[in-house]
């Protein structure tokens, strides 16, 4: 069995060494690239009880035929929304069959 990659999503990768205009240190994501993905799905959404603060945070898991090298310094970018990646990639083609599925990562955004 084959799976097919229908859909792509823009990953942003973390660059060391980034300055601003003054020599400091800052956090800085290279261009967009795309990856193909074989599905985007919802894992959870949030609203920590937080006083003072009404904060939504929405969880995809993103199904992939490949391990990109995506790490949790990354980005991932759907349409005009930019997520962070949680945790570590987990392998899906580990089991005791010849099916190998592919990856999947967790993407979080926090609004508010």
């Amino acid at each position: 069995m084959t799976l097919k990659a229908k859909w792509s999503i823009g990953i942003k990768r973390y660059q060391t060494g980034a300055e601003d205009a003054h020599g400091n240190p800052v956090e800085s994501w290279g261009p967009t690239e795309l990856v193909d993905v074989y599905a985007i799905a919802p894992t959870s959404s949030t609203e920590p009880s937080v006083p003072g603060r009404e904060a939504v945070i929405d969880g995809l898991a993103v199904l992939s035929p490949k391990d990109y090298g995506i790490t949790a310094q990354d980005r991932a970018v759907i349409g005009d929304d930019e997520y962070t990646i949680e945790g570590s990639l987990a392998n899906w083609n580990l089991g005791p069959f010849e099916f190998k599925p592919g990856f999947q990562f967790i993407l979080k955004k926090v609004n508010g």
